[in-house]
Formats: C-alpha cells, sequence, structure tokens
C-alpha cells in the first residue's frame, strides 16, 4: 500500500525490552573487553569478540558474535579475520527465503557487533524479496547496531514506510546520520500520540524538507485528549515553504475518540498550516460521519476514505468536497445504484478524481455501466476499485476494458493504470 499512496500523492530500543517473553530471542548480559561471547545451546562456530558477552537458553540457528574491539595487535587481527570468515559462512545460509524469518537473530548479532552488523547489511541489500520490508529491517540493524558510519552502507531509499514505534526509531536514527541527506525521498509514517514526540524530532531533518512527500497517517486512541491539538503544535516545526509536500491522514477507528467541535476546529487550523488534509474513519455510525462532513464544509480535503458505514442515501454529503477530492473510498457502506447516480452528479465529467474505490457494496450491471461511462471523461483517474460488488467479475472486467481500456485489473476487481 505504502508504494500505491506514494505514487498517488506524487502526482498531486532497547531490543531486549521488546522481546521480554519471547524465548527464542537470544538476551544479553555482561561487558568486558577480551571477553568471550557464549550462546549456550549452540552447534556452530563460537566467534570471540571483546566489547559485549551475549548468552541464550535456546539453541542459536547462528554464529555466536560479539564485537571486536580490542587493540591492533596481530593476534587481535587474527581473531577479527576470523569473526569475519564465521560471519560469512553463517551468512550463506540466510537467501530470500528465509531472511524475513530470521529477523531476530539478524538484529542481535548486528547490536552486539558493528562488524557483523555491516557485513549483514551488505548482505541482506543484495537481495530482491520484499524490496519494502528489507529495508525496513536494515534501518532496524542501522539502529541496533549504533554506528554512525554504517549509514552511508545502506542504499538510499526512496519510498520509507514507518508502520511501528521502533521503525520510526531507526528512521530517526538513519536520517541523523546519512550523508548527504535523501532528497526527493517519499515518506509514509504511522503515528499515534505516543510517537509525536519522534515525529516532532523526525520532520525538522533535512532529508524531510528535501522530500517529495511526507505522509502522516495519525491513528487517534481510544481516551479523550488534546491529540489533535499536539498534532497541531508537531506539524508547526516543519518549514511553511515545505508544507505543501505534508499530507495529514486523520484516522478514526470504530473505538477511537471523537468530538465533532473539537476535530472540526482542529482540521481548519491544519488547513491554515497550509498541509493537505486526509480524513479516514471506520465502523462509525451513520450520524457521526454525516454530522462531521457538515461541520467540515469548506475544508479541503484531499482523501476521504469511509469505510463499514451505512451510507446509503446519504452519498450526497460528499459533494461538500468534491471540488478539493483526489481520493474518495466507501467500500462495504451499503451502497446501491441510487447512491451510483448521487456519485455522477457530485463528480462532472473532467473531474480530477483519480483513485475510486466502491468495494463491497452492490451494484447492478447498469449502474456499473453508467459509472464506467461517466468515468471515461475523468483524465486523471488511474486506481478503481470494484471488487465484491454483486456482479460476475468477468462481466466487470469486460466493461471496464471497453471504457476504461488504460486501466488493467491487478488483482480481482481491482483496476490500475499501468506505470
Amino acid at each position: 500500500m505504502g508504494n500505491l499512496w506514494s505514487r498517488f500523492a506524487q502526482r498531486e530500543t532497547n531490543l531486549d525490552d521488546e522481546h521480554p517473553q519471547d524465548p527464542d530471542y537470544p538476551q544479553r548480559s555482561g561487558a568486558s573487553l577480551e571477553s568471550i561471547g557464549t550462546i549456550s545451546g549452540s552447534h556452530n562456530p563460537i566467534i570471540v569478540g571483546s566489547s559485549v558477552n551475549f548468552h541464550s537458553n535456546v539453541p542459536s540457528e547462528g554464529p555466536e558474535i560479539t564485537g571486536f574491539q580490542g587493540p591492533g595487535t596481530a593476534d587481535n587481527l587474527r581473531k577479527e579475520l576470523k569473526l569475519e570468515s564465521e560471519i560469512r559462512d553463517w551468512l550463506k545460509q540466510i537467501d530470500e527465503g528465509n531472511v524475513l524469518a530470521m529477523k531476530p537473530s539478524l538484529r542481535f548479532y548486528s547490536s552486539g557487533s558493528m562488524q557483523a552488523a555491516g557485513l549483514i547489511l551488505d548482505h541482506i541489500q543484495k537481495m530482491q524479496v520484499d524490496k519494502e520490508e528489507l529495508q525496513r529491517l536494515a534501518l532496524l540493524l542501522l539502529c541496533d547496531s549504533g554506528s554512525e558510519n554504517l549509514a552511508t552502507k545502506l542504499v538510499r531509499p526512496t519510498v520509507v514506510n514507518c508502520k511501528s514505534n521502533e521503525d520510526l526509531k531507526s528512521l530517526s536514527y538513519y536520517l541523523q546520520h546519512v550523508t548527504p541527506p535523501l532528497e526527493g525521498a517519499h515518506f509514509h509514517m504511522k503515528v499515534r500520540k505516543q510517537e509525536l514526540t519522534l515525529l516532532k524530532g523526525i520532520l525538522p531533518s533535512d532529508s524531510i524538507e528535501s522530500a517529495g512527500l511526507i505522509s502522516v497517517n495519525y491513528d487517534l486512541s481510544e481516551q479523550e485528549g488534546e491529540e489533535l491539538s499536539l498534532l497541531e503544535e508537531t506539524l508547526g516545526v516543519v518549514d511553511e515553504q515545505r508544507r505543501a509536500q505534508l499530507h495529514i491522514v486523520v484516522q478514526f477507528e470504530a473505538k477511537s475518540w471523537f468530538d465533532v467541535g473539537r476535530v472540526s476546529h482542529s482540521f481548519f487550523r491544519m488547513q491554515e498550516q497550509k498541509v493537505r488534509l486526509a480524513l479516514v474513519m471506520n465502523q462509525r455510525s451513520p450520524d457521526e460521519v454525516v454530522d462531521l462532513l457538515k461541520a467540515l464544509e469548506g475544508c479541503r480535503l484531499g482523501w476521504l476514505t469511509l469505510y463499514h458505514t451505512d451510507l446509503h442515501a446519504r452519498v450526497r454529503d460528499v459533494s461538500r468536497f468534491s471540488s478539493s477530492l483526489t481520493l474518495l473510498q466507501l467500500p462495504t457502506c451499503r451502497l446501491g445504484d441510487d447512491d451510483v447516480k448521487d456519485l455522477i452528479s457530485i463528480f462532472p465529467a473532467g473531474h480530477g478524481l483519480e483513485w475510486l474505490n466502491l468495494d463491497g457494496n452492490a451494484f447492478s450491471l447498469d449502474a456499473v455501466r453508467a459509472l464506467i461511462g461517466h468515468l471515461q471523461g475523468f483524465p486523471k483517474l488511474w486506481r478503481l476499485g470494484l471488487h465484491n460488488i454483486g456482479l460476475d467479475a468477468k462481466l466487470i472486467r469486460q466493461v471496464v476494458s471497453q471504457d476504461l481500456p488504460h486501466l488493467k485489473e491487478t488483482t480481482g476487481g481491482v483496476f490500475q493504470k499501468s506505470k
């Protein structure tokens, strides 16, 4: 999904603490010069180091690695060469098929030895499987290693996706040390209230200042609080000249705290900051959705996503934002043929809508034909979702291929323009 958001918008720790109950995650203990790292139960060669002493009470899948940082004697040089040789031998067992499953071991060894971290980073960055996950893993390994110099060994990313607290921490560490700063990269960050401090530290970095896109998906918690005002304050650290690249997606889940007056006030405040705004509401009552849409009239929403809400005969409320919307998602909203007529009336021919998702609703073939025929006049449309709408997939495919031939089916009922 991150790459799709990137394309769409372009157009417009402590390791032990993180795994306290995981018996398969090696634990660290002790530190001494010229000590020997041991992992009990391992059948692999022991690699002698000098800075950190490791142990685990379970068998290890790999060698036992600690960083060697002793004086530059001939004996120490031999130990360093032996360390490198045994790391390389172990890495031969790690390929595209098991690299992600080996994440705990890779992180453990990287945290104990900068030499190991460097070799591991070199190894995994040659792989082609799941580039997004490998990139996130590489940032984690860099942060675990504590090595500023290794930041230059990473392949410079063009798209960065942060889905967790530790992703944000590793990104923060990377941006502090990468030289020269990234230029034109797209950043997608999922953030909660407790991560606003991390975000506030990331946003002023040189790489963010020269980003092509910064997308922040802010997930509101269940507890009432000044969450959106804190978000407003956090966004204030971004230079005003760069805020056009800043997309703020405010997301309300089924149990998220919600107050129409305070939410709408914050949206208009953020609009004054010249950022691009998006709203996501999932499993909220129809009245809550409609009340907020009414309160936001005059706000230039760019993206609107409403999931799992009964919006039958209420689609016209979307018209309050029709002039600014470039993405509209209404999956599983109990829409029918009458709602298709309303959508057609809301978005005139030539509209700049780029992404429309109507998955999980129920339409007749005539309604789909009318909708697709109308969308012919949308020059920027590049993604359309018509999955699970109560029609044979073959019939939908025929209509789309006839009237929107530039859109090709990527998965069942999802059509997208080729790059």
